[in-house]
């Protein structure tokens, strides 16, 4: 069971709590039966995106074993084989499926339109310098959206272009990290076809419009809330120490890198907090 449980990888499910943003922002009231909704969109996603490692970690076995830390993986190890990536992808997919008709069609079609595209993306876009990249981060957006469908409100523009372009500077950044430490056993090849100049261009830009696009939104939902205003600021900190905490350490897994600096967390929580206190009070 434990190999079975490494290949779900739990951590990464935490790129799901992208799903809590719209409907917060939406000033949604939190009632049992809204918590449910989201909880099931929550638990639906995160079994989709199980799915779509599976089907990545099975596919790249072998180009894993030359990876020091991706040959420790179950299926690049050995410890499991085809006939559990069958079940698994299968299984995973059924509940998830199971789970977004039950909110909706809408809902389940954008779980589709998720594993579509991490399919996609796995199978043959990984390999498609700047395509690949937009790819993941529309993975983001999908979540973000789904999150807004999940309790029927509607989303903020500027929030899906905080979500996007927010989820575009994760990437470059994660980019940027490989390629600084890149040798001849890397196992992703598309790496050598950027720059560093170029990434860091795209990491320019994501963060530069994430930051603006953020105080659009912040502005709009809080309208003349001044903890609304005050909550850019947490995240610009946020934004700007991540970026020089790139420049240091390893961003090669951000789920990770996020929280092996303190602040960066802190700055979450006091913009979650500042932006409740905007829009509940």
């Amino acid at each position: 069971m434990i190999p079975i449980l490494r290949a779900l990888r739990p951590k990464q499910w935490i790129k799901n709590v992208l799903l809590l943003a719209a409907p917060v922002g939406a000033s949604l009231e939190p009632s049992s039966e809204n918590l449910l909704l989201v909880t099931k969109g929550l638990i639906a996603f995160s079994l989709a995106a199980s799915a779509g490692y599976v089907v990545n970690d099975f596919k790249d076995r072998d180009n894993d074993l030359n990876h020091k830390e991706k040959a420790t993986r179950p299926f690049a190890s050995g410890e499991l084989g085809g006939a559990h990536a069958f079940v698994l992808i299968t299984t995973l997919m059924l509940f998830s499926f199971l789970l977004s008709f039950q909110l909706s069609l809408n809902f389940a079609l954008c779980t589709f339109g998720y594993l579509a595209l991490t399919f996609s993306y796995t199978l043959w876009l990984k390999k498609v310098p700047v395509i690949e990249m937009v790819v993941v981060a529309g993975g983001f957006l999908i979540r973000a959206l789904a999150g807004a469908v999940a309790v029927n409100v509607s989303v903020s523009k500027y929030f899906l272009l905080v979500a996007g372009f927010g989820s575009l500077f994760l990437i470059s950044t994660k980019r940027l990290a490989e390629l600084k430490n890149y040798n001849n056993n890397q196992t992703r090849v598309v790496i050598t076809k950027y720059s560093q100049r170029f990434l860091v261009t795209v990491n320019g830009i994501s963060i530069t419009v994430t930051l603006v696009m953020f105080s659009q939104w912040a502005f709009e939902v809080a309208k003349n809330s001044f903890w609304g205003q005050l909550s850019i600021i947490p995240v610009l900190v946020a934004l700007l120490r991540y970026l020089w905490k790139s420049e240091s350490t390893q961003t090669e897994a951000p789920e990770t890198a996020i929280f092996q600096d303190q602040l960066v967390p802190v700055c979450g929580i006091v913009t979650l907090a500042l932006l409740f206190l905007a829009i509940y009070t």
